[in-house]
């Protein structure tokens, strides 16, 4: 079952991004940081973004048990100043625990979050995701395509 997030949550949405981040660092992402207060401070972020209108925080609740496995995140952002307006739906987060990933339980969570990027009248969906990342393929079936390539080098 897929339902907005709660308040309740949070610690639980925190758990989960991080490890999210521990899986982009294991396929190419950037070091996850230790030290439990930047973890603290982010859990707050989410709190914080959890009563703005423009960020949606869904969960994924196994049906019988109300277990939490999986979660996402998402923000309106509006395009403006040099270039057209328009209204983006950012993915930020999509993440499943690892014993419950090719269930649908991702898609389930990214077609919530679209439907409701569509309801708040966002023309177009954007996400980042990691070149190496297997979950490049759950995206380029929701016809996902690249956009932009960042480069980057040691200095």
């Amino acid at each position: 079952m897929i339902r907005e997030a709660q308040h309740d949550d949070i610690a639980m949405i925190t758990c989960m991004l991080r490890r999210m981040v521990e899986d982009m660092a294991a396929v190419g992402g950037h070091a996850v940081s230790q030290d439990e207060s930047d973890w603290k401070e982010f859990a707050n972020v989410i709190k914080n973004q959890m009563t703005d209108k423009k960020y949606q925080y869904l969960m994924a609740d196994l049906n019988q048990s109300k277990e939490v496995v999986g979660c996402t995140a998402g923000e309106i952002i509006m395009l403006g100043g040099v270039f057209a307006p328009k209204k983006i739906l950012h993915i930020s987060a999509v993440y499943v625990f690892p014993a419950f990933r090719r269930s649908c339980i991702a898609s389930q969570l990214l077609e919530a979050l679209m439907d409701w990027g569509r309801t708040e009248g966002c023309q177009l969906c954007d996400l980042n995701v990691n070149v190496h990342n297997p979950a490049r393929r759950l995206y380029e079936k929701y016809q996902f395509e690249e956009f932009r390539l960042q480069m980057v080098r040691a200095l």
